[in-house]
């Protein structure tokens, strides 16, 4: 398995109050300032996905992770969400 940074959060684990009860407008708005937790990555800021088993090379964005910049990932974002929510 390897992993990369989410594409939808840009690895912050957390999007925009409302980003998906937005889906097919140009814009929103919303009252609240509590962001959503990410739905690609569970608020992880990480997606794990199988190489393509045709391809001879990983891309660029997909390089394997390793353990400790997982856990750092995964510490950074509680403290994202730590501080949203205060």
């Amino acid at each position: 398995m390897v992993c990369q940074r989410c594409p939808v959060c840009d690895g912050r684990g957390a999007v925009p109050a409302g980003f998906y009860s937005a889906v097919g407008v140009p814009y929103w708005s919303t009252s609240s300032a509590v962001p959503d937790t990410c739905k690609a990555c569970g608020g992880s800021g990480i997606v794990w996905h199988e190489p393509a088993p045709s391809v001879g090379h990983i891309p660029q964005q997909a390089q394997p992770c390793h353990a400790e910049a997982a856990q750092q990932a995964g510490a950074l974002n509680v403290v994202l969400n730590a501080a949203a929510t205060t």
